[in-house]
């Protein structure tokens, strides 16, 4: 992989990490997004921060 590819690449994951981190900060119900209460929304949100957390650990890699 080219230099500028790996740059490129660690572009479009980091870029990825943000849109999912951000998706779970905006106004959200359970409903949208399958979780029947709050508590589930709550879950949810917290696995959006690690899902985030494992793509920038990825994207540092290159």
């Amino acid at each position: 992989m080219t230099p500028e590819n790996k740059k490129r690449l660690k572009n479009a994951l980091s870029t990825a990490s943000e849109l999912i981190r951000g998706h779970g900060e905006v106004g959200l119900s359970p409903e949208d997004v399958g979780e029947k209460d709050q508590k589930g929304l709550d879950e949810y949100i917290k696995a959006t921060g690690r899902a985030a957390k494992m793509i920038t650990t990825l994207a540092n890699k290159y």
